[in-house]
């Protein structure tokens, strides 16, 4: 009987998720007003075209959830997806509302974790020490020192082949001082570089 139940729960949060409207609607119908930009159509596009290289992808951690829209974005490209963490420092009233769409919709599947990545990545590896991602995205404290704090604490949790995508490696930015400063390093090492109208991201590995 129990078992039922629990079976019963779980079509219902299913069911619950497939009728929500979009993320964009959604932001919408609880009045969300965005102050920080985010993946642009052009972006997400080049984005996507890597993502459909490796079809094969089961397990994301995403540090900057902001509105949800690159979470939205790889939920709906990578179609095997059992496991997306994502990290956020929550300070914005929007993030609330995309965690809450984002856990109806993908329920069992999204976990968010709420605090400063700079801390809350190191102390998640040490509960999990066996969770490793197939792809780790950085778009969060864009800072020199926050950048590298990341993107050296997401090593604890990737494989020997993790993707890792990095934002705003645009040459204005400290992210980009971050990303080559720890290619010199040898800690990581880049990949590709997109570009896509006026953003710029990267894929790398760590060595």
């Amino acid at each position: 009987m129990k078992s039922i139940c629990v079976s019963l729960i779980a079509i219902s949060c299913f069911l619950q998720g497939q009728n929500l409207p979009s993320l964009e609607e959604y932001l919408t119908e609880h009045n969300a007003v965005l102050t920080e930009g985010y993946m642009i159509p052009s972006q997400q596009q080049g984005v996507n075209e890597l993502l459909n290289l490796h079809p094969d992808i089961e397990s994301i951690l995403e540090i900057g959830l902001n509105a949800g829209h690159s979470a939205e974005n790889f939920f709906q490209t990578c179609k095997k997806l059992t496991k997306f963490v994502s990290f956020d420092i929550n300070t914005h009233d929007y993030t609330k509302i995309a965690v809450d769409y984002l856990s109806q919709k993908y329920p069992n599947v999204f976990q968010f974790v709420p605090g400063d990545s700079r801390k809350t990545v190191d102390a998640y590896s040490i509960v999990y020490p066996e969770q490793k991602f197939d792809l780790i995205y950085v778009d969060g404290d864009h800072s020199y020192a926050g950048a590298t704090r990341d993107i050296v604490n997401c090593k604890k949790l990737a494989r020997a082949h993790t993707i890792l995508l990095i934002d705003d490696y645009s040459p204005e930015m400290e992210v980009k001082k971050a990303v080559d400063d720890l290619v010199k390093r040898g800690f990581i090492v880049i990949k590709n570089v997109y570009h896509a109208e006026d953003r710029c991201w990267v894929e790398a590995n760590y060595r």
